[in-house]
């Protein structure tokens, strides 16, 4: 996948974005509850449906596409573009919580754990990525309490 800077983006855009991938696999997201959980946490904000996939595996059926487009954004007007249970403007660890009770989901805890422990080493993701300083030191500050 190529992606192209935009005039706002910082020049290590493309850095930062490789870190949120390493960032992403330390998680293990595959799942759209670790995905959620990492948007929100990763302060993901720009995770409109067209970030969201499908693919049909040799048995025909359905599956959740490996995680893509993950990169810190603030989304439009600031926003989570997909609400979680109901909060779109600053989502944090109890929506997450009970988005995974709503949908009975038994590992909720242990995903959501795993994505925050990945979380948590950013700046180690973003060393191994080439993430400048001032990026490293400026992205987290965006994300409030994990």
């Amino acid at each position: 996948m190529i992606k192209f800077a935009n005039s706002q983006d910082p020049r290590d855009i493309g850095n930062i974005e490789y870190a949120y991938s390493l960032m992403a696999k330390d998680a293990g997201i595959e799942k759209a509850y670790a995905l959620a959980c990492f948007n929100v946490l990763a302060h993901n904000r720009d995770d409109h449906a067209k970030n969201f996939s499908f693919l049909l595996d040799d048995s025909n059926s359905w599956v959740f596409a490996p995680a893509y487009d993950l990169t810190f954004s603030d989304g439009p007007a600031g926003e989570q573009s997909t609400m979680v249970m109901g909060e779109g403007k600053n989502p944090g660890v109890e929506h997450l919580k009970a988005l995974g009770k709503e949908h009975n989901l038994k590992n909720a805890p242990r995903i959501l754990a795993k994505v925050q422990k990945a979380v948590w080493r950013w700046k180690d993701h973003a060393a191994e990525a080439g993430v400048s300083a001032k990026s490293a030191h400026r992205i987290p500050g965006k994300w409030g309490s994990i």
